[in-house]
């Protein structure tokens, strides 16, 4: 599966998500549109939406991560080392 296929899989299980963006509620579907509208993307869908969409998710988690760890920093795996 190609990375945007698994951003397309991904924005279609989470479209319907509420997120409020400049004092508004609205879906991420919504969202994705109204960035259109303002030109901050080309066209949606598209791979372009589907990134941007990626990102905003990985915002609400970090930020949700950030709020219920107060202090803590995320941590990420280690990677097998090559050198041995």
């Amino acid at each position: 599966m190609t990375r945007v296929n698994t951003l397309r899989t991904l924005f279609e299980a989470e479209k319907g998500t509420i997120v409020q963006f400049e004092g508004s509620e609205m879906t991420l579907d919504q969202l994705m549109q109204l960035f259109v509208k303002k030109g901050w993307i080309a066209a949606h869908p598209s791979a372009e939406s589907y990134n941007v969409f990626s990102c905003i998710i990985e915002r609400i988690i970090l930020r949700h991560y950030k709020e219920t760890h107060p202090g803590q920093v995320p941590s990420t795996p280690k990677r097998p080392s090559t050198t041995e």
